[in-house]
């Protein structure tokens, strides 16, 4: 039986560290449009959802895949204090699939091409679970302890030192099964698809956007 795929991008029309983030316009279309191009170039995806209390987030008209729908959520998780696990939670309630693509709008520039290795490595059984990552070859610290090298020896080449692995935050793919029973979007066997400085770019504050319209000035994603 072929496992039903369905993408979902979470909006909500106020932000507080960058106020109508979402629909804040990246070149010619707003920001949120963006990902859902890329998800409708994914031919592994069913259904790609739009999850949001406001109308003002239309289906783009560029449908051209047909896959794209609106779908409403409460105001209720629309609160600053809600976590993205209630947003999902309440999503897989309401919907029929087996494999869940949770893209967000702040990551612009995510590849259809990435988005589709991340649900092969899902649903072929090789991984529980897949997410966009960065790879950081520097000298880590946290909470004043050092992660990838000792502070007593001589350090060595940053090329010859563990990276440190962080989550881009913008691609999550899973299964529904692991979520409901884990309340976890990330499971024991991951795989971490590394992106590059373009795909990573991850919209929070009006600095990111502003880097995010210089790399399109500069044709850096051509």
């Amino acid at each position: 039986m072929t496992s039903r795929v369905v993408a979902v991008v979470p909006l909500k029309q106020r932000s507080q560290r960058f106020p109508g983030k979402n629909l804040a316009i990246l070149e010619n279309k707003p920001l949120y449009e963006w990902i859902l191009a890329s998800l409708g170039q994914v031919n592994e995806i069913d259904e790609i959802y739009i999850f949001s209390s406001a109308q003002i987030f239309k289906v783009p008209s560029e449908n051209i895949s047909g896959k794209i729908r609106f779908k409403v959520r409460s105001e209720s998780l629309d609160g600053d204090s809600v976590s993205i696990n209630e947003v999902v939670r309440k999503f897989l309630e309401e919907i029929q699939a087996e494999t869940i693509v949770l893209a967000h709008a702040t990551s612009p520039f995510l590849s259809p091409k990435t988005i589709s290795t991340c649900i092969r490595k899902v649903t072929d059984g090789s991984n529980d679970s897949a997410l966009g990552a960065v790879k950081l070859q520097k000298f880590a610290v946290f909470e004043g302890k050092a992660l990838n090298f000792d502070r007593k020896k001589d350090l060595p080449p940053l090329q010859s030192i563990e990276p440190v692995v962080i989550e881009q935050g913008g691609l999550y793919v899973f299964k529904k099964e692991l979520f409901l029973t884990e309340n976890r979007r990330v499971g024991k066997n991951p795989h971490f698809e590394f992106l590059d400085i373009f795909e990573s770019v991850d919209i929070d504050t009006i600095e990111d956007f502003n880097l995010a319209k210089s790399l399109l000035q500069n044709n850096h994603l051509n």
